[in-house]
């Protein structure tokens, strides 16, 4: 153990690590604590991979942080921590990751960095990376004079072909469940003298495998044993669990714990106030308008063209108009279907979806006057007439609330808000600060959006997580919470989300969010 070990301070710094896990668990008693889980997948690299005596090293770190609320601090260039117990030289670089904001989104954030190292004199070398004071990542190199193969480092422990099993594998929310460790031991002499369950406070929680095994005391013989240990057993709420499985704290296995049924991604999503489409004519093309109460356009259509920006904003003068006709007919007295008394060639199917009526009709069809008069405008809209186009839309739905919030952004600053529940004025207005629109800018110039994917999923569902919906210059991009996604968009996302929550927003006239603090952030 690191504990053992006389530490040499190399450089003018050594950082201490902070948190631990407490008190060891006896099976079916797992310990509950705060610590997270605050770099997923790390992975520690050397460069060049046969260095020389005398020769520099560069130590490249790469990882996920958990959201865009945290930070992460590595040394700085030679400021590390060296060990020796006699057989190999250990490096210790020891980082901290710490939250940084009280709001983030909580998607994978990707981090690569370097440090250079050395010179160093011929041996075998361990560099050991740790968060927060626990061992996290390692590899090992060799630094030796002549060419060829170089001896292999002595390994500080075999490979136990280890897995996390549960039992039952897919259970209910609160069933109990059994928590086994499956493997091979090298011989018969190997022992398994700790076991330890963690409950790791977050949302969803988060559990911590550890097996502490013991080595024989004197040569064995070589025949794999199979051994199948229960650690303890837990009772967790529907939901997406990070698992993580050490033996002798190195980390042999990440895996998730899925509880409850997650066969398919649930990601609300509001309703539109009305749906108009348009399908058929000569190209055979359908497009289609989602029009929100506030007035916000979506559109959608079949052949892109390019002849409009997916989302915009009506004018005032037309939605007020819109309202009015919508407001002036009667719904129940109309037909669900108006068709012409003649065949028409390539002519036009139009679909109208309105407070839970739907009506369609073909081309040269004899309408009432109001709902003629409706018609019309709603295809002067679809051919992108009465609008003004965004800069920025921004839409954040989901959470435990089920909640859609969006904001949008015209370039000049002006910002609109909308959400459901429509809470205090839906269609209340500020303006960005000119910096803030300056950097906003900066940031969305850092993006490559025609390189992103068009959507960023996890493997598996996150319950009760957010999916965001970014729209800039014709480029749509979806995002769900704890996504891997690209660290410049990452930066729009945190920026988009600190607006979207009424920061650097100035004289807005109605207040947007809920009357319970933070009540939409859940």
């Amino acid at each position: 153990m690191v504990s053992k070990y006389k530490w040499i301070v190399a450089g003018m710094a050594v950082l201490i690590g902070l948190g631990s896990f407490v008190r060891p668990a006896l099976a079916a008693e797992p310990v509950v604590n705060n610590y997270p889980f605050p770099f997923y997948d790390a992975k520690v690299s050397v460069f060049p991979e046969q260095p020389r005596p005398g020769q520099e090293i560069r130590v490249v770190i790469q990882g996920f942080l958990p959201g865009t609320a945290y930070g992460i601090e590595f040394p700085e260039n030679g400021a590390v921590a060296v060990s020796f117990d006699g057989q190999i030289t250990r490096i210790h670089i020891m980082a901290q990751v710490e939250r940084t904001a009280d709001v983030g989104l909580e998607v994978l954030v990707d981090v690569t960095h370097g440090i250079v190292l050395g010179p160093f004199s011929e041996g075998p070398y361990e560099v050991v990376l740790a968060i927060n004071g626990d061992p996290w990542a390692g590899t090992k190199f060799v630094v030796e004079a002549d060419a060829g193969d170089p001896p292999i480092p002595p390994d500080s422990q075999p490979s136990f072909y280890a897995r996390i099993e549960f039992e039952p594998a897919r259970p209910k929310a609160y069933e109990d469940v059994a928590v086994y460790v499956t493997g091979m031991f090298p011989s018969s002499d190997w022992h398994i003298i700790d076991k330890q369950l963690h409950i790791l406070e977050s949302y969803p929680e988060q559990l911590s495998v550890h097996l502490t095994v013991e080595a024989p005391a004197s040569p064995a013989l070589t025949v794999m044993v199979p051994f199948r240990e229960k650690v303890g057993s837990v009772a967790l709420g529907e939901g997406k669990h990070p698992v993580r499985g050490y033996i002798n704290e190195i980390l042999f296995q990440e895996t998730v714990l899925v509880i409850g049924d997650h066969g398919e991604e649930y990601t609300p999503k509001a309703l539109p106030w009305l749906l108009f489409e348009r399908s058929g004519g000569f190209i055979g093309r359908t497009q289609t308008i989602q029009v929100e109460r506030g007035g916000r356009i979506t559109y959608q259509t079949t052949l892109d063209i390019g002849d409009r920006a997916p989302v915009a904003q009506l004018e005032e003068k037309t939605l007020s108009r819109l309202r009015d006709l919508l407001a002036s007919m009667d719904f129940t007295q109309l037909d669900p279907l108006y068709m012409p008394d003649h065949t028409i060639a390539d002519g036009y199917m139009y679909r109208l979806v309105y407070a839970g009526y739907e009506i369609v009709i073909g081309q040269e069809a004899a309408l009432p006057n109001d709902l003629a008069a409706l018609k019309t405008l709603l295809e002067e809209i679809i051919e992108g007439q009465h609008v003004k186009t965004y800069w920025i839309s921004f839409e954040r739905e989901g959470g435990f609330t089920g909640w859609w919030k969006a904001v949008s952004i015209t370039e000049s600053g002006t910002v609109e808000y909308r959400q459901t529940p429509e809470t205090g004025d839906p269609n209340a207005t500020g303006f960005l600060e000119e910096t803030t629109r300056q950097d906003l800018a900066a940031l969305l110039a850092a993006v490559d959006f025609e390189r992103l994917e068009p959507a960023y999923k996890t493997e598996l569902p996150v319950a009760d997580g957010y999916v965001y919906h970014l729209t800039h210059n014709g480029h749509t991009v979806e995002i769900h919470q704890e996504a891997v996604i690209p660290a410049e968009l990452a930066a729009v996302l945190i920026q988009l989300e600190a607006i979207l929550d009424g920061q650097h927003v100035q004289d807005i006239r109605a207040e947007t969010t809920s009357g319970v603090p933070y009540w939409d952030r859940y």
